[in-house]
């Protein structure tokens, strides 16, 4: 059983759900709900679930369902059960979860309880979740609300949007806006498949709020894939506006469609960002390099001579 973590939330938004379970009633932020792509063993149907922990129940925590159907489950982390419990995840557990490489896993274990009261914890068939996912700070609702704009000037372009397949909120922007045709919302996608589809993009699209340097980026510049992105401090590290990029405000979609289609328009501007991008990642995010730098700069950190 895995889930990953999605946040429907918008930024700003106060979203909040009431929920009710059988040791409280609770408000939960609207960003903390939990999605199951496949549902839960059982209740299939039933996709949208919170973690509640409450000192009432605790160490236990309670996986409750929102929704019109609303099975609870009872968790607890494995590791207060088996302190060096570990599960081997499938190739297909990684796809589902998003190819997590180098984010903690968050692991529950499921727990019954039999007509007496004793409990048996279920560690052979965990639930993982990635705590990355869709997340507040990606404005999707503008992504969203600039294709019609886009498709206004330039009908034939498509849309493709990795890692939305089955998620409601980019479900509901696409039956509200009528994109079914030219919006294609995919699972999670290996590492080696999301390359190709960069190669094969013309323009990568993130309008984020805010963010640090994230692998998505910089997988595009290695890829060729012309980005445009929010206009944050981290990303002007990276991107010279209108030379191998384009920044944006997040929050407007009349101005993210205009980007999108410049880039669109300018085949030149996008043959020179690509070389340009492709030696920036060289340079700056070579991993072996970037390892090596981090190395060296926690072993000076550590010799006796370095500064208190």
């Amino acid at each position: 059983m895995t889930s990953h973590y999605t946040a429907p939330g918008e930024p700003g938004a106060t979203n909040h759900l009431r929920v009710s379970t059988s040791f409280g009633t609770f408000d939960v932020d609207e960003a903390h709900v939990l999605t199951f792509p496949l549902g839960v063993p059982g209740f299939e149907d039933c996709r949208r679930f919170v973690l509640i922990a409450s000192s009432a129940i605790a160490p236990l925590q309670c996986l409750q369902a929102v929704g019109d159907s609303r099975p609870s489950f009872v968790a607890i982390d494995p590791r207060r059960v088996l302190a060096d419990y570990s599960c081997p995840l499938g190739e297909a557990d990684d796809e589902l979860l998003g190819r997590p490489d180098g984010v903690p896993l968050v692991w529950l274990a499921l727990v019954s309880l039999d007509t007496a009261g004793a409990a048996t914890v279920n560690l052979r068939a965990p639930v993982v979740i990635n705590p990355r996912g869709l997340r507040a700070y990606l404005r999707t609702d503008v992504f969203f609300q600039s294709i019609p704009l886009v498709l206004a000037c330039r009908p034939e372009v498509r849309f493709i949007c990795p890692a939305m397949a089955g998620e409601a909120q980019a479900e509901s922007h696409l039956a509200d806006l009528g994109l079914a045709g030219q919006v294609s919302l995919l699972p999670a996608q290996p590492r080696s498949q999301m390359a190709e589809l960069f190669r094969q993009a013309q323009v990568m699209v993130s309008p984020s709020t805010h963010d640090g340097t994230p692998n998505t980026l910089l997988e595009a510049l290695a890829c060729g894939c012309f980005p445009v992105v929010g206009d944050l401090e981290s990303l002007r590290e990276w991107i010279l506006p209108g030379w191998n990029g384009l920044l944006v405000d997040p929050s407007d979609p009349q101005a993210l469609a205009e980007a999108i289609l410049l880039a669109l328009d300018r085949p030149d501007l996008r043959r020179r960002a690509a070389g340009h991008n492709a030696s920036l990642v060289a340079a700056r995010a070579e991993h072996r390099q970037v390892m090596a730098h981090a190395a060296q700069f926690y072993r000076e950190l550590a010799s006796p001579g370095a500064a208190a």
